[in-house]
């Protein structure tokens, strides 16, 4: 698929992106009813909607879809899936041509592709469950139908 320049994202393009998403969800898959009621475009606004500049949209798929930006080098893909706890997540990748991405990276990947009021988490997993596909790779997972996490302030709101 070709590059859409930067900042030709269209409210058309969203729509149907969200349509299709929605589509290919409902069909044959055995939680429609939580898919009905996920809010398919709060979903799609954080990950589709107008990035900072140098970011281009590459590739959109079923799932998701993926951004370039060359004078950082780094690479962003964004996919949906309902997992076995019946919650609908996002699951953020980025990577860079030559190394792992920085912690300052990771903050910009959730602040803008997630949004600045979402939670996001990134696993560490055991060794035997641990996958490695690109290993200048990091990756983010936001829950969008709830919050699984635990209130680790005890209450006092901050960390």
């Amino acid at each position: 698929m070709e590059a859409v320049r930067e900042g030709a994202l269209t409210v058309e393009m969203i729509q149907a992106a969200r349509e299709k998403m929605l589509e290919e969800a409902l069909a044959g898959d055995p939680y429609k009813e939580l898919m009905g009621r996920v809010d398919f475009v709060r979903i799609l606004t954080h990950c589709l909607a107008k990035k900072p500049p140098g970011w281009v949209l590459s590739e959109m798929r079923g799932d998701g879809a993926a951004w370039i930006n060359q004078k950082r080098q780094l690479v962003v893909i964004a996919s949906y899936s309902i997992e076995l706890d019946r919650h609908y997540w996002l699951h953020l990748s980025m990577s860079h041509r030559s190394r792992i991405p920085t912690y300052d990276e990771m903050k910009y990947l959730k602040r803008h592709w997630a949004g600045p009021g979402e939670k996001a988490m990134e696993i560490h997993a055991p060794d035997s469950e641990h996958v490695n596909i690109c290993s200048r790779a990091r990756h983010l997972w936001v829950c969008m139908t709830g919050d699984p996490l635990p209130d680790f302030t005890a209450g006092l709101r901050s960390i």
